[in-house]
């Protein structure tokens, strides 16, 4: 009885204190259909504005791998990920609440932004500590600090000229932002052979 008492308080403790997005939000986004068209759209939509407004941002991880090996989003991706720096969050997220009201959710270091769908945008918030960009969520930033990066942790550390300045690449009829090395980037997540395609 003990032990189920101990799980239940972690479980609250995960998801009130160190969850990086809401319970309604982690129960929205196992909702989502695979509908990579729709996906595509959410990605213009948001990078539209994004840059209509002067917001930094650059696409990361899975959407940087099919957007510079493929040149389009990975057929059997299911989200998006971006990445924002902690600098820019604050005008970041007035920008997103006054364009998509309801659709973005506020996290602790990762935000979310649904289509109608249910298929979202991850944001992902980095934090500069001695030029070395970690997750700004304090639990994410411990697991990128303490654990070897595999399947189920994508997370890495990026040095500060690996991202920045920030580089764009035209997609789909709109501009995407990108890092400043994306190859040093892909290396670092998905090791030499990041233009071999693997289906996880």
């Amino acid at each position: 009885m003990k032990i189920i008492l101990v799980a239940i308080l972690i479980l609250i403790l995960f998801f009130c204190l160190l969850s990086p997005i809401s319970i309604k939000t982690y129960m929205l986004s196992m909702q989502k259909t695979e509908d990579v068209s729709s996906l595509k759209e959410l990605l213009r939509e948001c990078a539209q504005y994004l840059n209509k407004v002067n917001c930094s941002y650059q696409i990361c991880y899975g959407t940087l791998l099919g957007v510079i090996r493929e040149g389009d989003l990975i057929s059997w991706d299911n989200d998006i990920d971006i990445m924002i720096l902690e600098q820019d969050e604050q005008y970041f997220i007035e920008c997103m609440k006054s364009r998509f009201g309801k659709r973005f959710h506020v996290g602790k270091g990762l935000h979310r932004l649904f289509n109608q769908f249910n298929q979202y945008i991850d944001f992902y918030v980095y934090t500069f500590e001695d030029d070395i960009a970690l997750p700004k969520n304090l639990m994410l930033k411990f697991l990128t600090k303490h654990f070897k990066p595999n399947k189920y942790l994508i997370l890495h550390k990026f040095s500060k000229d690996c991202l920045l300045p920030v580089q764009e690449v035209k997609w789909n009829n709109c501009f995407l932002k990108i890092p400043n090395q994306p190859i040093v980037v892909l290396e670092t997540c998905y090791g030499k052979s990041w233009k071999i395609p693997k289906k996880w």
